[in-house]
């Protein structure tokens, strides 16, 4: 623990910019966002926090009923700067919040294709893509798609502004030759391969490692296979995101799809759609208000949601909750943030 002197009730504990108390039931988590790293505390320390935001160590340690508390106090303290998560200041002043308003330059950020037997006319797709400014694409695959598909399909990604396109496909040993697909994830950066369906023993066997390459045993079938809310969904990526995930939905912010008989919806899982493909513009849609309607229902408004401390790092579902309301919990999160229980948690016991 750390030593206390005279000089340090004068100091300030000042909780680093990049680290967020977010408090559910019954506990609080802190996001180390820069580190990606989480840290759970009693609730009782994130009122603490919020006191050390105004008030130096003394004034907090004067308000304090016991040497027990007091000792408790010092303890908390010396974990947070143990941990890197905070230092000691002069002046709390000096050392202003992160505004966490978001907004985004591109009026889409990211857009889902869904594909099985119907074929898309992608160079429409991505040209009224690029004039949104959508930055990710994520591409699913229900049906055989060959690697002159993917090179055909990437191609046209040339010249526009896209960061990064996601391919999920149906994994296949003949098919998808390992060499090649390495080759191919190596002439565009800017491709990710997600191969569903492998076998348990093909992944150590026969498949090839690479950062943009990855395998589950999953089949996904289609679209329904989104929405599942587990531990490993949960995952702290950077403050844009985290900010985003304060003020939007998390999955449906800044999103666009296109199911596989290419109609354009919020989510291809989603019953209402706004027009075809094939006759509407995605560029009308981006703009249409009742599309945007979904963007705006973050965790903070939905129930159970809201009181969780993994809600401005956990993506959401509007379309399977639990009694089918726009505002209900998640119907595929296995969550309970009353008890901080994970179901396959209860399960194993």
């Amino acid at each position: 623990m750390i030593s206390k002197s005279p000089e340090m009730k004068n100091q300030f504990l000042y909780l680093f910019a990049d680290c967020f108390p977010v408090k559910g039931y019954t506990r609080t988590l802190i996001c180390d966002i820069s580190r990606k790293k989480m840290y759970f505390i009693d609730n009782t320390y994130y009122d603490l926090l919020t006191e050390l935001k105004q008030k130096s160590i003394g004034e907090i340690e004067d308000l304090l009923d016991s040497k027990l508390e007091v000792e408790y106090f010092y303890e908390f303290i010396t974990f947070l700067i143990d941990e890197e998560l905070a230092i000691l200041v002069d002046d709390i002043s000096k050392f202003p919040s992160i505004n966490l308003k978001w907004d985004h330059p591109s009026l889409i950020t990211n857009a889902i294709i869904d594909i099985r037997e119907k074929s898309h006319n992608f160079e429409k797709i991505f040209s009224e893509l690029d004039e949104v400014n959508c930055y990710h694409l994520q591409i699913r695959s229900y049906t055989s798609l060959t690697l002159e598909n993917l090179h055909s399909i990437i191609s046209l990604l040339a010249g526009k502004n896209f960061r990064s396109v996601e391919f999920i496909i149906k994994y296949s040993e003949i098919e998808y030759p390992s060499e090649e697909i390495i080759n191919f994830l190596n002439k565009y950066p800017i491709a990710s391969i997600l191969f569903y369906g492998v076998e348990i023993g093909n992944l150590t066997r026969h498949t090839k490692k690479h950062n943009n390459l990855s395998y589950v045993p999953q089949n996904i079938s289609s679209c329904e296979a989104c929405g599942v809310i587990n531990k490993n969904a949960l995952t702290l990526s950077d403050i844009g995101d985290f900010t985003e995930n304060i003020n939007f939905n998390g999955c449906l912010n800044r999103k666009i799809s296109i199911d596989e008989l290419g109609e354009i919806k919020n989510c291809p899982s989603m019953e209402k759609s706004y027009g075809n493909i094939n006759k509407t513009s995605l560029v009308s849609i981006s703009q249409n208000k009742n599309f945007q309607k979904l963007w705006k229902i973050n965790k903070d408004s939905i129930e159970t949601c809201k009181v969780c401390e993994f809600r401005y790092i956990c993506t959401d579902c509007r379309l399977y909750t639990n009694d089918g309301g726009l505002y209900s919990k998640p119907l595929k999160c296995s969550y309970d943030p009353y008890t901080a229980k994970w179901q396959d948690e209860i399960i194993q016991k």
